[in-house]
């Protein structure tokens, strides 16, 4: 990860968002965790350009 270390982070989900997310990441062939990661990537690059969500992302 850019040359520095991994931080490990436990995080706690409704079954139903991992359910979500475990079938993206099978179709986009990632690992959840790498799935985790592009998507909150992405949502960082919004933030920079303050593009607010659509409600359908929120």
């Amino acid at each position: 990860m850019d040359g520095k270390r991994e931080v490990r982070y436990s995080l706690r989900l409704p079954p139903d968002v991992h359910e979500r997310l475990v079938e993206l990441a099978r179709r986009e062939g990632r690992s959840l965790n790498q799935q985790l990661v592009h998507i909150l990537r992405q949502g960082l690059r919004r933030a920079d350009r303050r593009e607010p969500l659509s409600r359908a992302e929120q």
